[in-house]
């Protein structure tokens, strides 16, 4: 008994040492809860309660019903940990996190100061119980007591909070339950045993779930071939409307023509972005470059542009996006207009499916996930018959948080289109350099961290396809906030440390398909396990800021444990394994051998196919793909190429 209780601990990520606060059985533990509607906020109602039969496996849970139809911003369970032994931190485990409100945890240290720590919602099943825990200091929020930031001793209190969020939805509630006092930052874990925060599925190559965007047509060689190598499959660019038809009717995409034959050649593919306005159908005398197509004649011209390139590139590895983030001024003039949108894409996608039926569309591409402008986009006009609907998630914040913004946009075009099976991609998200202060060496390598978060949650939240923005840096200066999101310096050729660490990521994952899941207990520790053909990989990393975890992995079978660059590191192995996760050092990759397959060894960093910083010719550059340089496949079309577990390779395919 005693065995299967130390082996229940370990999976569930406790030691001995953590002590349980509740599991809501015993009603003189349930007295020490309390709860809050936020007073600093009025208007909340809710309710906390114990439900007999609503915990993991039939046991009891805490429900925490929250209402904000008359206001409040939030609610909360909360409760003193004056009882139990000096607490580091709380683990517990929820379930039904509703879409559209936020969740933290609020820890109390010894001078009152109080530090909220967001928790990113995990899962979309309602009937998923999600692992969270919190360390103590974790938090780049705080206020009260010291104000300073630091942690002054051990928690006091804890709060569980449910916050309003985006207000889509104002009633509801989660369930709670196992709550712990954790006794240190040591975390163990095991990534490949069968406690899950969301089951298994099967994925194909990494590759094809992967993409970048790219500012050329004629094809940079160069500069394609550093995509395929970092581990892209995908490409995305403009398809500009004005150059491809400058004379009413008559349309001419040779100049991209020589790209797609570049883009097949490597086995990649091309979503192409139909966009923008064009002068030829300006009935004011002045259309600026990015006026959106709102009067019967410009859509029906624009759709005719459409229909001629999914039929010039029918039969071709391309796909077609309906505009470019039509909802902010920028790229819809004079003002974004949902409803316009809307009636542009569903005459779009009607002209292109009539003249090539299994040409993939793709409507949407707002800028951030800006559910009201789809929700209102979606009810003017259908458009059912898309094949996938493109967000671009950009924030400021942790890469983890998009959970909850795609849950609310999967719903709300579930709910406009009839649909529960369309997919919702990333069609552009990235992070420049400058938001981590500058492009010195510190800025670079927090972008490199940041890269691999941003394409690893990704994966976490079972997005078919995430396409990087972008590829090359537009400028070197050193102020211009837009000229630092690229992978590769301006040259178009020498790696910067983000590439390195995108390209580290692709070879670490196991050949073939996959079976991946989620196995951490966020935010003090994420973890996403790949079982391949020829390997197994676990990924590990942290989001807590100032606090270093302690990962134990007492059951990890061997193989290397590599950094963010792929370099190896060095760790304990007394038994068992033992490493320290820091945010700021990015991700920490296990590989471990499976079958006869030898384990691949990890590139050392900045190693690439052709070595970095090396550029050929400009006669080389743009020369056709010689079978040197890459070996040119035969490009299979399937419309559902990028549905999750819609192509799936066979079981012996080892490329990435």
């Amino acid at each position: 008994m005693l065995a299967l209780l130390l082996a229940s601990l370990i999976v569930a990520g406790l030691t001995v040492a953590d002590e349980l606060v509740d599991d809501f059985e015993t009603p003189a533990r349930w007295q020490a809860w309390s709860f809050s509607n936020g007073p600093e906020f009025p208007g909340a109602r809710g309710e906390l309660e114990r439900v007999p039969g609503a915990g993991l496996d039939g046991s009891t849970a805490a429900r925490l019903g929250f209402d904000f139809t008359e206001g409040g911003q939030y609610v909360a369970a909360v409760r003193t940990l004056e009882d139990v032994a000096p607490s580091e931190g709380i683990s517990f485990r929820l379930r039904g996190a509703v879409a559209g409100t936020r969740l933290f945890v609020r820890l109390v240290d010894e001078s009152q100061q109080t530090f909220q720590t967001y928790l990113p919602m995990q899962s979309e099943d309602p009937q998923v119980w999600v692992t969270y825990r919190v360390l103590a200091g974790g938090s780049g929020e705080w206020w009260g007591g010291a104000g300073d930031g630091v942690f002054h001793g051990h928690a006091t209190a804890l709060a569980i909070v449910v916050d309003a969020g985006y207000r889509v939805h104002t009633t509801g509630a989660v369930l709670l339950d196992d709550v712990v006092s954790l006794s240190s930052n040591r975390v163990s874990l095991d990534p490949f045993s069968t406690t899950r925060n969301a089951p298994p599925r099967s994925e194909g190559k990494l590759r094809d779930r992967l993409g970048v965007n790219i500012h050329f047509t004629w094809p940079d060689t160069e500069q394609l071939e550093r995509a395929r190598e970092g581990g892209f499959g995908w490409i995305r660019t403009d398809l500009f409307w004005d150059q491809v038809e400058q004379q009413r009717g008559r349309y001419d995409f040779a100049p991209y023509d020589a790209l797609i034959d570049a883009v097949e050649s490597r086995g990649m593919r091309a979503l192409l972005i139909l966009d923008y306005f064009n002068p030829l159908y300006c009935d004011t005398g002045a259309c600026a470059p990015q006026t959106g197509p709102v009067t019967g004649e410009q859509r029906a011209a624009f759709a005719a542009f459409a229909a001629a390139a999914a039929a010039h590139f029918d039969g071709r590895a391309v796909s077609l996006e309906v505009w470019n983030e039509p909802n902010i001024p920028a790229f819809w003039k004079p003002a974004p207009d949902a409803a316009g949108y809307g009636l542009l894409a569903a005459e779009t996608l009607a002209a292109v499916k009539r003249a090539s039926p299994e040409m993939p569309v793709v409507v949407g591409a707002t800028s951030g996930v800006d559910v009201a402008f789809l929700d209102a986009a979606l009810a003017a006009a259908d458009v059912s018959a898309a094949d996938a609907v493109s967000v671009h998630p950009y924030r400021s914040f942790m890469p983890e948080s998009i959970g909850e913004d795609l849950a609310l946009a999967r719903e709300t075009v579930s709910r406009r289109t009839g649909r529960t099976d369309l997919p919702l991609i990333s069609g552009e998200w990235g992070y420049t350099a400058l938001e981590f202060g500058g492009t010195d060496g510190a800025a670079l390598k927090a972008q490199a961290v940041a890269a691999v978060r941003e394409l690893l949650s990704t994966r976490l939240f079972r997005l078919p396809l995430a396409i990087w923005y972008d590829l090359t840096d537009d400028c070197d200066n050193p102020a211009d906030w837009e000229c630092h999101f690229g992978l590769l310096r301006p040259d178009g050729t020498t790696p910067k440390p983000a590439w390195d660490a995108v390209a580290t990521m692709s070879r670490m994952w196991p050949g073939g398909p996959v079976r991946l899941s989620s196995c951490g207990q966020p935010p003090a520790v994420f973890c996403l396990a790949a079982r391949g053909v020829d390997a197994a990989m676990a990924v590990l990393w942290t989001s807590q800021e100032n606090t270093p975890v302690a990962l134990h992995l007492p059951r990890y079978p061997g193989g290397d444990v590599l950094d963010l660059f792929g370099a190896v590191l060095p760790v304990n192995r007394d038994g068992d394994l033992k490493l320290t996760l820091r945010a700021e050092d990015g991700p920490v990759y296990l590989r471990v051998p499976r079958g006869p397959r030898p384990v691949r060894r990890a590139v050392p960093r900045g190693a690439a196919t052709k070595p970095s910083g090396v550029s050929r010719t400009p006669a080389e550059r743009h020369a056709p793909c010689k079978p040197a340089g890459c070996t040119p496949r035969p490009v299979i079309r399937d419309r559902h190429a990028w549905h999750p577990g819609g192509v799936i390779p066979d079981e012996g395919s080892s490329g990435r």
